[in-house]
């Protein structure tokens, strides 16, 4: 997995603009990162990447890269 695909996953899987997101965007600056969009974010993660990924671990998460982390 890169970067770029993963985030066009993730743009896909929260509704956000093709393009609106980068690498090491923080998800405080992405308007559509809710608490739907974690939903969609575990969702993601076990049907695109196999992982299974718990609300707790995402609580720690600050940027697009960290997301990116608990997939890779």
């Amino acid at each position: 997995m890169n970067i770029a695909e993963f985030i066009t996953h993730l743009e896909s899987a929260i509704d956000s603009p093709v393009g609106s997101i980068s690498a090491g965007q923080a998800l405080s600056d992405i308007l559509e990162w809710d608490s739907l969009a974690v939903v969609s974010f575990i969702a993601l993660a076990d049907a695109k990447y196999g992982k299974k990924v718990s609300p707790a671990a995402l609580k720690d998460c600050k940027t697009v890269d960290d997301l990116a982390a608990l997939v890779a």
